[in-house]
């Protein structure tokens, strides 16, 4: 997937996410499967669920980790790829 600054996802409808210490557990109610994202995919997950573009999530991470943007982009879109394969996300309606 390449990444477009204005991207956005929205968590799918039959899933359930809750912290665990730093971790993010989600929860597919559909297949009755859980899944685990570490720290970082924690708060991946948690900006772009706010509904902030790919961009600005990028551009927070890289301030908080002290990180270049372009490295933050990999991982985010690394990460919202296997999401979409597990089908966890979905593009937000128009």
């Amino acid at each position: 997937m390449e990444m477009r600054s204005d991207t956005r996802i929205v968590a799918a409808a039959d899933l359930l996410a809750a912290p665990v210490g730093d971790e993010l557990v989600l929860l597919d109610l559909h297949r009755g499967v859980y899944y685990g994202l570490n720290a970082p995919g924690a708060r991946i997950w948690e900006l772009l669920v706010e509904g902030l573009p790919f961009a600005e999530v990028a551009t927070r991470l890289a301030a908080e980790h002290d990180v270049s943007p372009a490295q933050v982009e990999i991982d985010i879109v690394r990460l919202v790829d296997e999401l979409r394969e597990k089908a966890l996300i979905a593009s937000p309606p128009s």
